[in-house]
């Protein structure tokens, strides 16, 4: 610690320490207020749909959406493509899907990208059980994509290369 009015010496160690005040930073009404999580969220252009901005909401939909963007079986994609009405605890829900995506053979798939640490939630279930019988009643396939699931993806575009 050093007076205003006094010289800095030219010799020896010098260390600064700032003192923060934290009493009240991030309360309100004495409380702490809860913080959002960050997520990786922006756009990617695809070449596969005309070089559209397709928009993710994690670094774990960015990484699908790359995938599909070099896997030659995909023709397009589309994000958040529908609305599924749910019921969870006796409310009404709508539920929109991650992606549909076409292959060239014809079929549909409807994906939802989570991590496998939010697979068991009951209202995650309740969402994907909805968006089943609506994928089945248009001869759609739905999945859910976790982490695993993209491992694999990545790896069949590595083998591919």
């Amino acid at each position: 610690v050093k007076h205003p009015h006094e010289k800095i010496p030219a010799t020896g160690q010098m260390k600064a320490v700032i003192w923060k005040d934290q009493k009240n930073k991030g309360e309100v009404n004495g409380k702490l207020k809860p913080r959002r999580p960050k997520f990786r969220e922006g756009y990617m252009t695809s070449t596969k749909n005309g070089g559209k901005e397709m928009h993710y909401r994690s670094g774990m939909e960015c990484n699908v959406y790359e995938c599909l963007e070099c896997l030659p079986e995909i023709i397009s994609y589309e994000v958040e493509p529908f609305k599924v009405k749910y019921s969870f605890q006796g409310e009404m829900h709508e539920y929109n899907p991650d992606l549909k995506i076409n292959f060239s053979d014809g079929h549909v798939e409807i994906w939802e990208i989570k991590p496998s640490d939010q697979t068991h939630l009951p209202k995650n279930s309740a969402k994907w059980e909805s968006c089943q019988q609506h994928c089945e009643a248009r001869g759609y396939k739905f999945m859910v994509l976790t982490e695993i699931g993209l491992n694999k993806l990545k790896l069949k575009i590595k083998n591919n290369l």
